[in-house]
């Protein structure tokens, strides 16, 4: 059997089951609606299964080598995430008030859930002592009153610590900071938040015009980035519901077409978050983007079917419900297949949280094509009245706006590339990076307190390094700590390494104190080495010890980079020194910690870019060839879903933003909302051609004609939508509002536009399909 006899049997077979399913519908069309509420219901249920995440782990894989490095790290050393009080008192930082203040602060920050360790001016130690004799004391006294002439002595004492003065007191000598080493957590940011919040209601006790308190550090860092962004989306999501009924009452002057998509599209969210429950999928930031994305999905579908539906003013209600249902049905498939292999694409990336999106919007997809053909066919067959309305383009508009694509047809294809060029141009000489800090406003504590902290104190997060000594006790070598030493020397003199802490500090410290004449801070002895320790560890007060620094068998040294680094590029290229470092070091290390498994992730952003969205394209195109049995067809379709991401892309580089996930997300989503109105065009096209004899003009004439209504309505009614997201406060919310509005309003562009004009360049016309 030929190709064409197969394909001609297929679309026989698609035609006998649409002429069923019209049949269907028109005589039991309440079973239909009480079916898919049903069906709603039942998935719904997984949405109370639902559990939310929003740790670093989402989005890598168990086996993920950054991620097993850290996990490593924190089995051996605990966790690197802290909270930083900054403590400003308006009288002197040496008075009795403000050392009393510090220390009950101090105090409080012991008190915070899951704070394991906490390190401040109060309870910093400094060594004294001879060869005989090693002396552990606290650098502010035990007294509760502190006289002028202590406080002079202290402020004194103070200024000669290098290990005081920029660590933990501002080089004004103004401010200093409380340290909170946090406990390893399963889920961080909602445990963490309780931490927070513990911490906000004890310091609202505390007079401003007694002292200036702020939060800083990657904890409250990584908390508000939760819960901005989540409140954005709680704000904007009813919002975007709102704007589409009152948008689909404007264009279509019928409150219940309004609600009946409403209905939908609500059906569809339920059905897609409850099916995440029961798949087990973890709710996240970017999971709760998923409502948006397949509400817009769902909204295509209906819209088209409605459009057609009310343009039929000739028929009756049933005639025109039959009409635009058959007229409709397999476009809709068509689409629906295509963005669903498009969405399944993103599935095969290393970030997790995308391919899970990419599973849900898959199911989106296929749910929202039976909810617009089951739910919302059924109750326009129930409940809507005839409408009589004429087609926003007449066949003679529709015949001059053809002429002028077809005189122009060069000029309009010329013009696309030499502005694609210049757009791809721009892309190639952006760069993949990410700022968290910046996406808050100037406003936000958080950022206030992080960039004080930078300012003051050289930063507020960095790297750990993990040294191998490579047997137990193996840190005790003297020749190991010199090699440490010597790796530490040469990592403070990287761009941006503003502070590298260690154990090699407390060994120098330590040694310098018992033997003032040595030539050297390092012990000449293993025996030594681990005598020295151990007569530090027992001065130490409670709370305090050296675990921080080594693991339980001695075989690790932890060594801790402090950088003022914030994003993500110089982030990637900081690390990658350090790593060239280590390897002429001769010493066994890793470079770990989480903020070298978050700059992981612009590598995985790379290959996302360069395997699944170029994946997804390849299968669209795939898909294209095969619905309309054209290889160039299939490719001419792509020309008007790859044109709009790569402008939005020239865009972004423009207004100064890097490639980021968001990004990618936008990249994806546009790609799945494009994509339909592209098929549900050449669809139509096609069957035009069969029907006027291969008329490549009069064709797109009719094209033009009875479906511009339905792709302008789709396209103004997303892109307002979208626009929404521009009120939010989180920065990334309102990039991915703005850009997705502008992108599918070049996607309208290039089907309208670009599309017609391309194809009026064939000179034989496209194979029926």
């Amino acid at each position: 059997m030929t190709k064409k006899r197969v394909g001609t049997k297929i679309l026989k077979n698609m035609d006998n089951l649409k002429q069923k399913i019209i049949h269907l519908i028109i005589h039991y069309p309440k079973r239909f609606v009480l079916g898919m509420m049903a069906l709603t219901l039942l998935l719904a249920t997984g949405v109370f299964k639902i559990e939310s995440e929003y740790s670093h782990k989402i989005w890598f894989r168990e086996n993920d080598p950054y991620l097993l490095e850290l996990d490593q790290f924190e089995r051996n050393f605990g966790n690197d995430e802290t909270i930083m009080l900054i403590v400003e008192p308006k009288s002197d930082l040496f008075s009795n008030d403000s050392i009393s203040m510090v220390k009950e602060l101090t105090d409080l920050m012991w008190k915070t859930p899951h704070v394991v360790r906490v390190d401040s001016m109060t309870n910093y130690t400094h060594v004294s002592g001879s060869l005989d004799e090693l002396k552990v004391s606290s650098l502010i006294p035990e007294s509760e009153r502190i006289t002028s002439a202590e406080s002079l002595e202290i402020k004194k004492q103070a200024q000669e610590l290098d290990d005081l003065v920029g660590p933990m007191i501002a080089k004004d000598m103004t401010s200093t900071i409380i340290i909170a080493k946090m406990a390893p957590v399963e889920r961080p940011v909602i445990e963490y938040n309780q931490s927070l919040k513990f911490l906000s209601e004890q310091m609202a006790k505390y007079s401003k015009e007694r002292v200036s308190l702020k939060i800083g550090g990657t904890v409250p860092l990584n908390v508000a980035f939760r819960n901005t962004s989540t409140h954005d989306l709680e704000l904007i999501l009813p919002l975007v519901l709102a704007i589409l009924v009152v948008l689909i009452f404007f264009i279509f002057k019928s409150w219940k077409i309004s609600l009946f998509i409403l209905a939908e599209m609500t059906l569809v969210i339920l059905a897609t978050m409850g099916f995440a429950g029961h798949v087990g999928i973890k709710f996240s930031m970017l999971i709760s983007m998923v409502p948006c994305i397949v509400a817009a999905i769902a909204l295509a579908d209906s819209i088209h079917i409605v459009t057609t539906y009310r343009n039929e003013k000739s028929k009756t209600k049933i005639e025109a419900i039959k009409y635009s249902i058959g007229k409709n049905f397999n476009p809709t498939i068509f689409t629906s297949v295509t963005t669903f292999v498009g969405f399944v694409g993103l599935m095969s990336t290393d970030l997790q949280p995308i391919a899970q999106l990419g599973t849900l919007a898959a199911f989106g997809v296929v749910y929202a094509w039976f909810t617009s053909l089951f739910l919302v066919s059924p109750l326009v067959a129930l409940f809507l009245p005839e409408i009589k309305a004429s087609s926003p383009m007449s066949l003679e508009k529709s015949h001059r706006y053809v002429e002028f694509l077809d005189r122009h047809k060069k000029m309009i294809l010329g013009l696309t590339l030499l502005i694609v060029g210049f757009s791809v141009h721009l892309t190639l000489k952006n760069k993949v990076n990410s700022n968290i800090i910046r996406y808050f406003d100037e406003k936000v504590p958080v950022r206030q307190a992080n960039e004080f902290l930078k300012k003051h104190f050289g930063g507020y997060s960095g790297v750990q390094i993990v040294v191998d000594s490579g047997r137990a006790e193996g840190i005790h070598d003297p020749s190991f700590l010199l090699k440490t030493q010597s790796l530490i020397q040469k990592l403070e003199k990287l761009d941006n390494v503003t502070r590298v802490s260690s154990l090699i500090d407390i060994i120098e410290k330590i040694h310098k104190a018992i033997d003032t004449q040595s030539q050297t801070f390092i012990p000449n002895s293993k025996e030594q080495v681990a005598q020295e320790l151990l007569l530090y560890e027992l001065g130490l007060p409670v709370g305090k010890n050296l675990n921080t620094w080594m693991s339980l068998n001695r075989q690790l040294l932890r060594v801790d980079v402090l950088w003022s680094v914030e994003d993500s590029f110089k982030a990637v290229h900081a690390i990658d020194d350090m790593r060239e470092i280590i390897k002429d070091s001769g010493l066994k290390a890793e470079v770990t910690g989480k903020a070298a498994l978050i700059t992981g992730l612009d590598r995985y952003i790379v290959k996302t870019f360069s395997t699944s969205i170029l994946g997804a394209l390849a299968m669209v195109a795939v898909m294209m060839i095969i619905i309309f049995k054209s290889i160039r067809i299939g490719l001419f379709s792509l020309v008007p879903n790859i044109i709009p991401p790569a402008l939005g892309l020239g865009i972004l580089a423009l207004m100064g933003e890097p490639i980021d996930i968001g990004v990618v997300l936008i990249t994806s989503i546009t790609l799945g909302i494009a994509v339909d109105d592209t098929i549900y065009f050449l669809t139509q096209y096609a069957q035009e051609m069969k029907d006027s004899g291969q008329q490549i003009k009069l064709s797109l004439e009719k094209v033009l004609m009875k479906s511009t209504a339905g792709l302008i309505h789709t396209s103004v009614i997303l892109i307002l939508s979208f626009l929404v997201f521009l009120i939010g406060d989180f920065a990334p919310n309102r990039h991915f509002g703005f850009l997705i509005a502008i992108v599918l309003f070049l996607a309208l562009l290039c089907d309208l536009c670009l599309l017609p004009a391309l194809l009026l360049l064939r000179k034989k016309p496209v194979s029926k399909g």
